[in-house]
């Protein structure tokens, strides 16, 4: 069976056949074929691009791009846009710092279902080509519990450009 390390080894025994069966007067030396070979490569250099070329990210560390939700013993980390809805009777619950134990969010929303609840969006809303439209928003927002987007069971974060905050209305 041919495999990449004898790979090489076979193409060149069957050139080499090849070569043997029908003659090698229109064959290069193989002295000739070093020579084409290095002219070919001095002529392909490749500029190298220069790094003011490229536009730095900015690094963010998993809490600055992270919303923390606690119920004070546990605590988990979803996507800051993650957050459809946060009620003022409960902004106390997602924190800046912090304390207790990490657990997962599957676990931490199972804990947690009377102030939290889980909106399912699809991809296409969470990109923002998508949008949630303001009568769902409505309803989402009059269920008195931190709405949290997500994808399947796991959190993902919304483009802002999928939450309509005002009735649009088309003529």
């Amino acid at each position: 069976m041919l495999t990449s390390r004898n790979l090489k080894p076979v193409l060149l025994a069957g050139f080499y056949s090849f070569l043997t069966l029908y003659g090698s007067a229109n064959a290069m030396s193989s002295a000739e074929l070093l020579a084409l070979q290095k002219s070919s490569a001095d002529k392909q250099t490749i500029a190298e691009p220069s790094i003011s070329q490229f536009k730095k990210a900015k690094k963010k560390s998993l809490l600055e791009s992270s919303a923390i939700l606690s119920n004070g013993k546990y605590w988990t980390l979803v996507p800051k846009n993650a957050l459809l809805h946060v009620p003022e009777n409960l902004r106390s619950k997602v924190v800046t710092s912090p304390r207790g134990k990490l657990i997962s969010w599957k676990d931490f929303s199972a804990m947690n279902p009377a102030w939290l609840s889980k909106e399912k969006i699809d991809i296409a809303t969470a990109k923002g080509s998508s949008p949630i439209n303001y009568e769902r928003f409505k309803v989402m927002s009059n269920r008195g519990k931190i709405i949290v987007a997500v994808l399947g069971d796991n959190p993902i974060g919304v483009s802002s450009s999928s939450v309509q905050k005002e009735v649009t209305v088309s003529m």
